[in-house]
């Protein structure tokens, strides 16, 4: 099937904008998402390459979302 145009439906009452959702959703629907690719990748069926690729991209994606502290940063700096 080719699609040679897709209309833009804009879904609003009163021609009031449609509002967002909210952060507290979007991280729900970000976890369960997450949930069920990891619940996935630990299947027993699972290909052993995709389950070990996303564990390293879930170790990698935290590691950088977590930057230490500033304090934190300072004793490693000492440390080191």
């Amino acid at each position: 099937m080719k699609v040679n145009k897709i209309n833009y439906i804009n879904y609003t009452s009163n021609n009031q904008p449609i509002a967002p959702r909210s952060q507290q959703q979007q991280n729900s629907v970000n976890f369960e998402k997450e949930k069920m690719i990891a619940q996935k990748a630990d299947s027993m069926n699972a290909n052993p390459i995709t389950s070990l690729g996303y564990k390293l991209y879930r170790t990698f994606r935290f590691l950088s979302e977590h930057e230490p502290s500033p304090a934190q940063q300072a004793q490693l700096n000492v440390v080191a």
